[in-house]
């Protein structure tokens, strides 16, 4: 859910088409949807202290949303966009010590409009059931989309949180404009993300 009363602008920043690229030298994928646009890795993460995030109407309302599993990060090993405003990003984790090769792999199935929703699927390929601990590192910082392409976001300011079992928001209110961002999901939400501890079973047919 996105709540915004956008700031006045001389130049708003307008789309023309829907396009999505995935940048295979420069490793990011963008998806658009008229007014809203989301840069990311190809694990699908929103990298902090990037120029990546999720923009709506000239602000970035994610700038960090990183998956980790077991405290680690993801090892990517696809990304395809069947439409302009969808992606779906497959990647691995790190093998177990002792073996060769890993038995989970993640699928991050990403879609923007008016906000962004993810769904993640996690497949166990091993012979025995697997506990993992899943966590996703989010942050916002309502900075101006110009000021994020010429490296000029610094540290976010007047920004609260609001933590809820299922919820953590983002607001700003400012002289002249306010917004607010919000991530919901079934894990308990805490000021630096949503861990969830996940069980798997091995995957037959």
């Amino acid at each position: 859910m996105v709540r915004y009363d956008p700031p006045p602008v001389a130049n708003p920043w307008t789309y023309a088409g829907k396009v999505a690229t995935v940048d295979s030298a420069g490793g990011v994928v963008t998806l658009v949807d008229e007014s809203t646009f989301a840069i990311s890795e190809r694990t699908g993460d929103i990298v902090a202290g990037s120029a990546q995030g999720l923009f709506f109407r000239d602000t970035r309302l994610v700038s960090r949303l990183e998956l980790r599993l077991d405290g680690a990060p993801l090892e990517p090993l696809a990304s395809f966009s069947p439409e302009p405003f969808s992606a779906t990003f497959v990647s691995r984790t790190q093998p177990a010590p002792g073996r060769a090769d890993s038995t989970l792999m993640v699928f991050r199935n990403r879609y923007v409009g008016q906000g962004m929703r993810e769904d993640l699927t996690i497949h166990n390929f091993g012979a025995e059931p697997t506990i993992c601990r899943v966590d996703l590192l989010i942050e916002c910082d309502f900075a101006d989309l110009f000021a994020v392409k010429e490296g000029r976001a610094g540290e976010a300011e007047g920004i609260t949180q609001e933590v809820g079992d299922h919820l953590l928001a983002f607001s700003y209110k400012g002289p002249r404009w306010r917004a607010a961002s919000s991530c919901a999901s079934p894990p308990t939400a805490t000021r630096t993300g949503t861990p969830r501890p996940s069980s798997t079973s091995p995957r037959t047919g």
